[in-house]
Order: C-alpha cells, then sequence, then structure tokens
C-alpha cells in the first residue's frame, strides 16, 4: 500500500471563495518559480490561465528531467468516479489529464 491523498471539493465553488483561491494562486505563481516549482498552462506549455472562471495549470512541459521509463501515468478503471462527470471536470483541450476548477 503507498501513500495516496484525496482532495475533495463541492461540484461548484461559490463565487467568493472561488476569488480567494484565485487570489492566493495569484500569489503562489511566482514564489513557487523562485522555488523551482514553474507553473506553466494546462498543457504544460505558456503561462497558467488564470481568469474569473478558470485556473488551469499545469508542470513545465519540458522541464529538464531526464525520461524514467519506470514512472507512468496510471489511468483509472473504467468504472472510477470522482466529484463529478468528467464531461465538466476536464480540460477539453487536453488529453484527459488536466482538472479544472471552475467557478
Amino acid at each position: 500500500m503507498g501513500y495516496t491523498h484525496y482532495w475533495y471539493r463541492p461540484l461548484k465553488i461559490p463565487a467568493e471563495i472561488f476569488w480567494a483561491i484565485r487570489l492566493d494562486f495569484e500569489r503562489l505563481v511566482l514564489p513557487l518559480a523562485d522555488l523551482g516549482v514553474p507553473l506553466a498552462g494546462g498543457m504544460g506549455e505558456g503561462p497558467p490561465e488564470i481568469t474569473n472562471d478558470d485556473l488551469i495549470f499545469n508542470g513545465v512541459k519540458l522541464c529538464g528531467h531526464p525520461a524514467n521509463d519506470l514512472i507512468s501515468i496510471p489511468f483509472p478503471a473504467a468504472d472510477a468516479s470522482g466529484i463529478g462527470p468528467s464531461t465538466t471536470a476536464l480540460d477539453d483541450s487536453s488529453d484527459g489529464l488536466i482538472t479544472k476548477l471552475v467557478s
């Protein structure tokens, strides 16, 4: 058995709470980069997308880490579920691995 971490949130975040999350996230982007944890847009390129409706971010696609074939992306079982349907939780432009937070 390994370590797992789960993050639960309401399907819809109230506007005032989303605004606070957005402000905190904006405040963290540069300090994280200064600590060697740069964030990029949803596809790993460009800046994170921070708007009144969306927070879309990912790690940097070309981060400089050596390739490691022992690391893989585990896909959930066909009957797995989360906080809501993937049709509304996933970024349509991604390969299905990017989750959007929406207000």
